[in-house]
């Protein structure tokens, strides 16, 4: 893990000792706390971490370090526990990003009563990379479905690129992973059906696999197309 920021404060990588010494809330010589930490929410990112028999890699927790005076004030994390089963369909290569939704589309977004957009539907979650789950957002979001123009499209690729502020090197990965995707549902339709696994097998049935195999075709076809406008 790396160190992430803010605008003012740094969240640092819980080293094991440290997770035991603020579980225990005994600090350290080395230790620099501000008044009242470690309170009680605070141990538990800590004991997390202090009792995990490996390193909890992608994940694991953080002490939050305001610059102003450079005391710990808090921590942030999550470890999952050793025999956690993730219930992912179409898993990603790289799982060492941090946890996904993994079905990231307009079908599992919803107004709340506050005003907010909140996806929903997060019995899918678990280790992936955040290029895996933009790369699925894209076919629903864009659209790039089968029916689609490319001089429509790729405009729109663009802006979600933008929007979510991608680099270069992730813009040129992107349309592989985008047919990667969209490919591997196809295939878990085509497979539930072959072995009546469920919902894989009924949603096949009823013609979910003739959207997702042509749209596949279709991303593929254009990936250039989609490369030129990511990188213009």
């Amino acid at each position: 893990m790396t160190d992430a920021q803010t605008t003012t404060v740094d969240l640092v990588p819980m080293a094991k000792d440290q997770a035991a010494r603020i579980a225990a809330g005994s600090p350290g010589p080395q230790d620099r706390w501000a008044e009242g930490f470690p309170r009680e929410d605070d141990a538990d990112p800590a004991g997390m971490l202090a009792a995990a028999s490996e390193d909890p890699a992608p994940f694991g927790s953080y002490v939050l370090v305001p610059r102003a005076h450079g005391n710990v004030i808090g921590t942030a994390g999550f470890v999952p526990p050793a025999d956690a089963a993730w219930n992912v369909p179409i898993p990603s290569e790289d799982t060492t990003d941090l946890i996904c939704h993994h079905d990231l589309a307009p079908w599992n977004l919803v107004f709340a009563d506050d005003g907010r957009w909140v996806f929903i539907d997060w019995d899918g979650a678990g280790p992936g990379s955040r290029l895996w789950d933009v790369a699925y957002a894209a076919h629903g979001f864009v659209p790039l479905h089968a029916a689609g123009n490319p001089a429509d499209d790729a405009p729109r690729l663009r802006a979600l690129a933008d929007g979510y502020g991608l680099d270069e090197g992730q813009r040129r990965a992107l349309p592989e992973l985008i047919v990667s995707h969209t490919r591997g549902m196809y295939d878990l339709l085509r497979r539930g059906f072959e072995t009546g696994e469920q919902p894989w097998a009924r949603l096949y049935a009823e013609g979910h696999g003739d959207h997702w195999g042509p749209a596949a075709d279709y991303i593929e076809a254009n990936l250039e197309v989609w490369q030129r406008a990511l990188l213009a």
